[in-house]
């Protein structure tokens, strides 16, 4: 992608464009902080009980895990 500008990837980038390198870290960091944001609604409707390992446990297992 970046040789189509005519940019040359790789550790010479950050010293040949600061201001390209200083953007493209700043949106994904931006992207980051949207998908957490999209994703902390989607948390609270998990049930803490349905969240603990020992729930998928089958009552046929082999061993059994009983939360408090």
């Amino acid at each position: 992608m970046l040789t189509l500008y005519n940019l040359t990837p790789g550790s010479t980038l950050f010293t040949t464009q600061p201001d390209l390198v200083c953007c493209l870290i700043a949106s994904l960091f931006i992207g980051n902080v949207i998908l957490l944001a999209m994703s902390i609604p989607l948390v609270g409707g998990i049930r803490p009980d349905a969240a603990s390992p020992g729930m998928a446990t089958l009552s046929r297992a082999a061993f059994t895990v009983r939360c408090p």
